[in-house]
């Protein structure tokens, strides 16, 4: 597959998005709303990206009606299976510390909308927004196909194994009922190009620790983040876009990768800090005790950092993905520019803003 295949995208797409909460799902909402090729939006709980100016293209569902399999309202399942074009599923919880069984109501929830897909009229195709996590434990020096992988790959989170079963179940559905299918791997998402970054995240927190401690740490791989706007744009491109053979699985992270040390070269620009290796920079927050987290908030990171300590950064955070099919498929993902010293910027205005650090750095510890 490749972008000579591609057409332009028909207009008149009716896409079902479920629940589309935190940065990334409020992006893919908007690229929705704003597309001139999508007609209405079926959406779960949308939150603020659908505001009054939306309205006439936005049917809004509340989770309780989507928890009970639309049972409640049975014209409206009716409705999407004679109406919905395309689906989008982004709605999973990421929490690292869950097992895979906690993931069975989300499984089934799932399974739920793969029925509605191929027992409706119209729907032309499901994308999964699915996870790097996927393959959280094949081995690193082996290339990363945009196939699908073995069980094996996926062992480790609950997570991760919970959106490999997404996966199977998508490439299943494939090849047994010819739904066509687009699971989309997502990698780190950045905050928005407005600055807005959850301080909830891990690298947040790696900042906010950093201010406190006076000098940022080293961190020896690259970094292929997309910023929620540029992720939302290739996922609708990967819904939208004909293509002659859609590819099934596309690594949707960055196509111009910078060093981690170059990212962190534009923070410490920003914030006057030195840049010092990453087993030098945890050394003192290891002995923290546990009344300091909140000040030192990348004490609650540590398995991330100790792993990239430990097994080198590049471990944490593979290069080796191929990305052919997703530069393919999103004329976004080929168009977008690597991130740069605005956006570092535009997160550090963020987290001033909202008090998540303070204007200067204090002295180290």
């Amino acid at each position: 597959m490749d972008a000579v295949n591609q057409t332009e995208a028909p207009k008149g797409a009716v896409v079902f998005l479920t629940r589309p909460t935190g940065n990334l799902g409020s992006a893919i909402l908007s690229e929705l709303i704003e597309s001139p090729f999508v007609e209405k939006v079926f959406a779960v709980e949308p939150g603020p990206a659908c505001s009054s100016k939306s309205a006439q293209k936005v049917v809004i569902i509340d989770s309780e009606t989507m928890q009970m399999g639309f049972s409640m309202v049975p014209t409206l399942v009716e409705e999407i299976r004679a109406s919905v074009t395309h689906i989008i599923h982004d709605s999973w919880s990421a929490d690292l510390n869950s097992t895979v069984e906690s993931y069975a109501a989300v499984l089934r929830g799932m399974r739920m909308l793969v029925d509605i897909a191929i027992t409706s009229s119209h729907c032309n195709r499901f994308v999964l927004v699915s996870s790097v996590s996927t393959f959280q434990n094949l081995i690193r020096n082996e290339t990363v196909p945009e196939t699908a992988l073995p069980v094996s790959a996926a062992i480790g989170t609950g997570y991760g194994e919970s959106k490999w079963l997404g996966e199977t179940i998508l490439h299943r559905a494939a090849a047994e009922t010819g739904l066509e299918v687009v699971v989309a791997r997502m990698g780190q998402i950045t905050g928005s190009k407005s600055g807005e970054w959850k301080t909830k995240d891990w690298y947040p927190a790696v900042i906010k620790t950093a201010v406190a401690m006076g000098s940022l740490p080293s961190m020896s791989a690259m970094c292929d983040w997309l910023t929620p706007e540029t992720a939302a744009g290739a996922l609708v491109d990967a819904t939208l876009t004909p293509v002659k053979d859609v590819a099934q699985v596309v690594h949707v992270i960055h196509p111009r990768p910078i060093l981690f040390d170059t990212l962190s070269g534009m923070f410490g620009k920003s914030l006057g800090l030195p840049v010092i290796p990453l087993r030098e920079w945890l050394a003192p927050i290891r002995e923290l005790p546990q009344s300091k987290w909140d000040e030192y908030p990348a004490c609650r990171v540590m398995d991330i950092l100790n792993a990239c300590n430990l097994q080198g950064t590049a471990a944490c955070f593979p290069d080796n993905m191929a990305v052919e099919r997703g530069s393919a498929l999103s004329k976004t993902l080929r168009e977008a520019g690597p991130l740069s010293m605005d956006d570092v910027k535009g997160w550090l205005k963020y987290w001033t803003y909202v008090g998540y650090i303070a204007p200067k750095p204090r002295a180290s510890l």
